[in-house]
C-alpha cells in the first residue's frame, strides 16, 4: 500500500509542475479523499492561466498522437455491442456524471443567465474531448436561481479512470450584444474519484405502440444499483459512499413538449451510462399532469458484457420499448 501511494505522490508531484495544481488523492486512508460522489465547486476553481497552461501543454504533449486540441472523442459507446475485443478486457473505474449545475454568482453578475459554451471531459483513452454540454450563442440555455442546472448532452461515452481525468470548462453569460459577453467560467480542473464499472450502457426508448398521453410531462431517467448484500438496502463500493439508486436524467420535457421522431423513438439528451459489475441497471420513465399525481415505471436490467436487452412498458395507452446496448469499457484507443 505504501508504495502504491508513493507511486501516485510523485505522479501527482510531476503532474502540479506541469499543471499548477494538484488534485486530492481518493484513498479512503486519506482524510482529505475525495470519494466516489462528490460535488465539485467548479466556480471556486475558476483558474483561466491554469486553463491556457493545460491547453499548451496538451499540444506539447499529445497533439502529435490524437489530433488538435479542440477534437472531440471518435471512440463509440457501442465499441464492443457487437463484435468482441481485440484483447481480453477487465472491469475498469469510471466517472459517472449526475449532473452540472451554476452554484453561485460572481460580482456583475445576476438571475436569469443566458449561458452558452462547452464542458467537456478528457481521459486517457483517446485524450481528446469528451462533450457533456455545448451550446452556441444563438441556442443558449436560459438559468434561473430556482433551476441553475445545465442540460447535459454527454458523455458521449463512457468516462475512463485508468488515470485522473480533466474537467473543460468555458461557459460564457450572454449579453445584449456579442461585444458584451461575459466569461462566467474558465478553467481546466483534474480530479479523480471512482465510480466502479462493469460494462457501457447505451439506452434507446422508442414508442411502439399509441401515442404519448396528452397533456401530461414526463421524464426518462437511470440509476445503477448494486444488489443488497447482508440485508443492507445500500452498499458501499469498496469502501466509498454509494450511488446506488442516484438519477441520471435522460429526458425531460413538458406537456405537448414530447421528443419523438418519425419511427417512434424518443430523442434522449443523454443516453450513455456505466453500470456496475455485480449490479444493476435502472431506467425509469415517468408522466405526470401534476406533482401529485405521477405515473411511474421502471425496468431492470442486469449488465452483460456485449449484445442487447430488451424491455417493454405501458403508460396510459402508451406502449414503450427500452433497449439497452451493452460494451466493455476499453483503456485502449486502437481502430477496429
Amino acid at each position: 500500500m505504501q508504495r502504491r501511494l508513493a507511486i501516485e505522490d510523485k505522479f501527482w508531484d510531476d503532474l502540479a509542475k506541469g499543471y499548477g495544481m494538484r488534485p486530492v488523492r481518493s484513498d479512503e486512508e486519506c482524510p482529505n479523499s475525495r470519494v466516489s460522489w462528490r460535488k465539485t465547486d467548479l466556480a471556486a476553481a475558476s483558474e483561466p492561466d491554469a486553463a491556457r497552461r493545460f491547453r499548451d501543454r496538451w499540444n506539447n504533449l499529445w497533439s502529435g498522437y490524437y489530433g488538435h486540441f479542440e477534437d472531440t472523442t471518435w471512440i463509440r459507446p457501442m465499441r464492443y455491442t457487437d463484435e468482441p475485443p481485440l484483447d481480453e478486457l477487465q472491469p475498469h473505474n469510471a466517472l459517472q456524471i449526475f449532473s452540472v449545475k451554476i452554484s453561485g454568482l460572481g460580482p456583475g453578475f445576476k438571475w436569469p443567465l443566458n449561458v452558452f459554451g462547452l464542458v467537456a471531459i478528457r481521459d486517457s483513452v483517446d485524450r481528446n474531448r469528451n462533450i457533456i454540454f455545448l451550446r452556441s450563442r444563438v441556442e443558449s440555455q436560459t438559468l434561473t436561481e430556482k433551476d441553475p442546472y445545465l442540460v447535459l448532452t454527454g458523455p458521449s461515452r463512457v468516462v475512463v479512470l485508468s488515470d485522473p481525468v480533466t474537467i473543460e470548462v468555458n461557459l460564457k453569460v450572454k449579453g445584449p450584444i456579442g461585444s458584451e459577453d461575459r466569461t462566467l467560467c474558465f478553467l481546466a480542473e483534474d480530479i479523480l474519484c471512482i465510480v466502479p464499472s462493469y460494462s457501457t450502457a447505451t439506452i434507446f426508448v422508442r414508442v411502439i405502440n399509441g401515442s404519448w398521453p396528452d397533456g401530461f410531462h414526463g421524464q426518462i431517467a437511470a440509476c445503477t444499483a448494486s444488489f443488497p448484500r447482508d440485508g443492507d438496502e445500500k452498499c458501499s463500493i469498496d469502501g466509498f459512499p454509494s450511488v446506488d439508486h442516484k438519477e441520471i436524467v435522460l429526458c425531460s420535457f413538458g406537456a405537448g413538449e414530447e421528443p419523438v421522431i418519425g419511427d417512434g423513438t424518443f430523442e434522449l439528451s443523454r443516453r450513455v451510462v456505466s453500470a456496475q459489475q455485480n449490479g444493476m441497471l435502472k431506467v425509469s420513465t415517468k408522466a405526470w399532469q401534476d406533482e401529485h399525481n405521477v405515473v411511474e415505471v421502471v425496468n431492470i436490467f442486469v449488465p452483460k458484457e456485449a449484445g442487447r436487452s430488451f424491455a417493454r412498458l405501458v403508460i396510459e395507452c402508451c406502449r414503450m420499448e427500452v433497449m439497452v446496448a451493452w460494451s466493455l469499457v476499453s483503456t485502449f484507443s486502437e481502430l477496429r
